[in-house]
């Protein structure tokens, strides 16, 4: 989106603004020659440059996607924080199984001589859950 584009950070070859963090359609990719009018734009090259336009409103149009990247996006979460960075937080959720058990036996084989044993077992599982709904 528009709104994520950041500062400006210079101008092309065609005196068109470049801002941080634009995207540009690879598509488009196209040599100028300076003095020269770009036939794409109409407007007079300052240089000679490889250039690019960018996409509308700084969002890929959902037909250049390819099958596989259709189907996979819809796995991903909606952002749950603001930005374009680090924008998906949750709290996994931790479950504590703790299963144990023991014995001990005592026996007196006299009033001088006693025999003792015991054991002991457990088991401690911390899965955790996936960040992701659904997974």
């Amino acid at each position: 989106m528009s709104a994520y584009l950041g500062p400006q950070i210079g101008i092309d070859a065609l005196g068109r603004t470049v801002f941080q963090g634009a995207i540009y359609d690879p598509m488009t990719t196209r040599t100028v020659t300076a003095g020269q009018v770009d036939p794409a734009t109409g407007l007079t090259a300052a240089a000679d440059a490889t250039i690019r336009d960018p996409f509308p409103g700084n969002i890929i149009p959902s037909n250049r996607f390819d099958r596989v990247t259709k189907n996979v996006l819809p796995l991903f979460p909606e952002p749950s924080l603001p930005g374009i960075l680090s924008n998906f937080g949750s709290q996994a959720i931790k479950i504590n199984r703790v299963n144990g058990w023991g014995t001990k036996i005592d026996h007196a084989l006299t009033d001088d001589h006693k025999l003792f044993g015991s054991f002991v077992w457990s088991r401690l599982s911390t899965p955790g859950e996936s960040a992701f709904p659904g997974r």
